[in-house]
């Protein structure tokens, strides 16, 4: 059985594991015990494995709550199994190593990365920011719960230990790819039955949905039956939409690369013309050509048909600002030419046009009949006050700006909370006067900076300095240099990757993501793209 063959049977399998688990409680924690078995027996297996669950997890898996054991009031989720076995097998598999001096000595490990340092620093200051919480009396729960996604970042190590291979890098590309496409397919399929209230299936969808912490699905329009279907882990989707934008420009360029050399010819003194002295492996290949750009495309349809129906403003305006900086990277970095750079605009608007009308198509459809206006998605993207969503982030605002003038350098410590007044019906329901105190907020950089200050964001920005001049060095310099192991067509892809990251950190200012595993998780894979070719001895190539 091939390999996406396999990557799909697992994904259906957790989901459908998930679905009984809702509809027969008592089956819950047999179906949890079936999946971490497998899970546990897999990464056993091969270490690859269980990275592979663990990616394929966070695509679809939102919160990572799809399967949950209680135990004794304590909640262990899928997402906490996988974590924990991906951890100890790698560590079992380093059991030979006495202590962490003769670890940093292995080869081609984290600790040899150039991105080592940046994260110890990251890691320190989260440190800080646990012990400067306990010191100031916040509670242990309070602080517990702040950090207890940052542990997800310990996965760097055998993340990065199996992604070193070309190979293990490429299949892990094809489970993220077929996730993504899964979970598009999912959203734009929940769309369209909460968009028609299709065989009355909405009504067990959404029950099972917000129980698994899966999505959030709310109506957009209170005269019109139409339901946004938001899951968080969409922001893969955004985050793929930008890799699949460096595929479609490499496949431009390798077209640009097969017309040249099919205009290859010699003079007649026998010396070459019309060719590159160095074509690319990709480039060579043109029978994969039009399947490579035809897949591309449709991905890209099927990503920004889900985006577009999550009716996310902090997904499209993230989105468009990262559009025209890439826009921007391939003139005035890349020194692209004019007319691949047109091409590249002109099919991305076209993927754009065309996703907008699928979101048409699936509202307006008359089977059964529905009512949505087509005007909804330019109110929608007009809209930003008089909405219980974005007015809670407003009144987030001012709050959290007077706390962080407490300790705006050191932060105030994990666990600290902020009382702020919501228009939130969920809020209102408990809290008649809208007074609200909780230690979590929408506006993610603001809450870093709350928590553990400007030393805090600092670090947490530092990183991304230096996972972007990493990747920016590696898909800038020559391929023929001693110091690049990054073939021509691929950097395209490491800054699709790039772009992705930072369509993600823009997000994080509005909605929370880089301290969550889903944003973590990209954090982590962008760091093994960049740092891939650190090492100028290996044969390797992207």
């Amino acid at each position: 059985m091939k390999l996406y063959h396999r990557v799909l049977v697992l994904i259906v399998a957790l989901e459908a594991a998930s679905f009984i688990s809702f509809l027969s409680p008592q089956a819950s924690v047999w179906a949890f015990g079936v999946v971490a078995i497998c899970a546990i027996v897999l990464t056993v297996r091969k270490l690859e494995y269980g990275v592979m669950l663990l990616f394929g997890e966070l695509v679809i898996g939102s919160f990572g709550r799809e399967l949950e054991l209680s135990i004794g009031g304590f909640d262990i989720s899928i997402r906490m199994v996988l974590w924990l076995v991906v951890l100890l097998v790698w560590a079992i598999q380093k059991k030979g190593v006495r202590n962490l001096f003769e670890f940093k000595k292995i080869p081609d490990t984290f600790f040899q990365s150039k991105l080592f340092k940046p994260y110890l620093v990251l890691v320190l200051v989260l440190g800080w920011g646990i012990v400067w919480g306990m010191i100031r009396g916040n509670g242990l729960g309070a602080v517990f719960s702040d950090t207890n996604n940052y542990l997800y970042f310990a996965l760097i190590f055998p993340v990065y230990d199996v992604l070193r291979s070309q190979d293990a890098l490429r299949r892990l590309g094809i489970v993220i790819a077929l996730a993504t496409g899964y979970l598009a397919t999912k959203s734009i399929i929940l769309f369209y039955i909460f968009s028609h209230e299709l065989f009355r299936l909405q009504d067990s969808l959404y029950t099972w949905s917000r129980a698994s912490h899966l999505a959030e699905i709310t109506n957009v329009d209170p005269a019109a039956i139409l339901s946004r279907v938001f899951m968080q882990s969409q922001i893969w989707l955004v985050f793929g939409f930008f890799v699949l934008l460096g595929v479609l420009y490499m496949s431009l360029r390798v077209e640009r690369t097969r017309e040249a050399k099919q205009s290859y010819h010699r003079n007649e003194d026998n010396h070459s013309k019309g060719l590159p002295k160095q074509v690319d492996k990709i480039a060579t290949s043109f029978m994969g050509y039009h399947s490579l750009l035809a897949m591309t495309i449709g991905l890209l349809i099927l990503s920004l048909t889900a985006i577009i129906a999550s009716f996310s403003r902090s997904f499209w305006l993230a989105m468009v600002i990262t559009f025209v900086v890439l826009v921007i990277v391939l003139f005035a970095v890349m020194r692209e030419r004019l007319k691949t750079v047109g091409r590249f605009i002109a099919l991305t608007a076209g993927t754009g046009v065309l996703a907008v009308g699928l979101v048409l198509v699936a509202m307006q459809f008359p089977i059964p009949a529905g009512n949505a206006d087509a005007d909804v998605i330019k109110n929608r993207a007009g809209k930003f006050t008089g909405e219980a969503a974005v007015s809670s982030r407003y009144a987030q605002i001012k709050p959290l700006l007077e706390s962080i003038k407490i300790h705006p350098v050191l932060g105030s410590g994990f666990g600290t909370s902020v009382t702020y007044e919501s228009q939130d019906p969920r809020v209102l329901k408990n809290n008649p006067d809208g007074q609200y105190t909780t230690t979590a907020f929408e506006l993610g950089w603001l809450e870093m900076w709350l928590k553990i200050g400007l030393l805090g964001v600092g670090a947490y920005l530092y990183l991304f300095w230096r996972i972007f001049k990493l990747g920016l060095r590696q898909i800038t310099c020559h391929p023929d240099r001693a110091y690049s192991r990054v073939e021509g067509s691929s950097r395209y892809l490491i800054l699709g990757a790039l772009a992705g990251l930072a369509a993600v950190a823009l997000t994080h200012g509005v909605s929370p993501y880089l301290n969550h595993p889903l944003g973590i998780g990209i954090v982590m894979l962008v760091t093994v793209l960049v740092d891939y070719g650190k090492s100028p001895n290996s044969n390797s190539h992207i």
